[in-house]
C-alpha cells in the first residue's frame, strides 16, 4: 500500500467512553483511508464526520500532582473539565465529544495555577471556564466557586439558597457531577454533621485536600 504521509496523533473517538482507551496513534494515510492505530482500526471518514456534526475537537492534557495524575479539558470557550485518573463521571457531559491530546496556552494557566495550589497558595482563578450541564447543576456549581479557600459549606445549605424544598440529596448529586475538580471546589461542600460525604475523587482524596486549606488538622 502507497504511503502518503505520516504523522504522531493523540486522538479518541465519540464511542470511546473511557480514558485509559486514549492511545497514542501513529497512522499512515493509506489509499484506502484508514489507519491502523496500535490495534484500533480507525475509519478516518467516520471521525471526520463526528467532528463536523459536534464541532472542532475538545483538547485535553495530562497534570502530574501530589494526588495523582489529572486529566485537564478545555473547549472552544474555556476550561470544561478537570479529573483525577478513575474518577467517577469523567468526561461528564463532554463524554462523547472527540478529544485530541494538546498542550494550549490555556492548560498552561491552569498548571501554574494548579502549581501554586499545590504549593499553599489562593490565587483568583484568571481564566475562562465553561461548565455544561442543566441550568439546576449549573445554579449548584456556580455557588461551589464562591465558597472561600479554606471554608466549608454544607449540602443542606446550598439546598435553602436555592429553595426552601429543594432536597440535600438533589444538590448532593449535582455537587458530585462537578466536572471542574479543585477550580471549582465541590470538595468544600460537607454533610451537616461535619462529616465528609461522596466526593468523585475519592473521600482520601477530598480529606487531602481540606487538610491542605487548612480545613481540617
Amino acid at each position: 500500500m502507497n504511503t502518503i504521509g505520516v504523522r504522531e496523533v493523540f486522538v479518541t473517538f465519540w464511542h470511546i467512553k473511557s480514558y485509559a482507551q486514549l492511545k497514542k496513534c501513529s497512522y499512515d494515510v493509506l489509499h484506502d483511508r484508514k489507519y491502523l492505530c496500535q490495534g484500533l482500526l480507525v475509519d478516518w471518514d467516520l471521525f471526520a464526520n463526528s467532528v463536523g456534526k459536534r464541532g472542532k475537537l475538545m483538547k485535553i492534557c495530562l497534570y502530574n500532582s501530589i494526588l495523582g495524575e489529572y486529566t485537564l479539558a478545555q473547549s472552544e470557550k474555556g476550561l470544561c473539565g478537570i479529573w483525577l485518573q478513575g474518577q467517577k463521571h469523567e468526561f461528564g457531559a463532554w463524554n462523547n465529544e472527540p478529544k485530541i491530546l494538546e498542550d494550549t496556552p490555556l492548560f498552561k494557566r491552569v498548571k501554574q495555577w494548579l502549581d501554586a495550589y499545590f504549593d499553599g497558595q489562593n490565587r483568583e482563578i484568571d481564566f475562562p471556564l465553561d461548565l455544561k450541564g442543566t441550568p439546576f447543576q449549573i445554579q449548584v456549581w456556580s455557588i461551589l466557586l464562591a465558597i472561600p479557600y479554606g471554608e466549608t459549606i454544607t449540602y443542606k445549605v446550598i439546598a435553602k439558597r436555592i429553595s426552601p424544598t429543594m432536597s440535600c440529596q438533589a444538590v448532593g448529586q449535582a455537587v458530585g457531577h462537578n466536572p471542574i475538580s479543585i477550580v471549582v471546589p465541590c470538595h468544600r461542600v460537607i454533610a451537616t454533621s461535619g462529616q465528609l460525604t461522596g466526593y468523585a475523587g475519592g473521600i482520601e482524596v477530598k480529606k487531602w485536600l481540606l487538610k491542605h486549606e487548612g480545613v481540617l488538622k
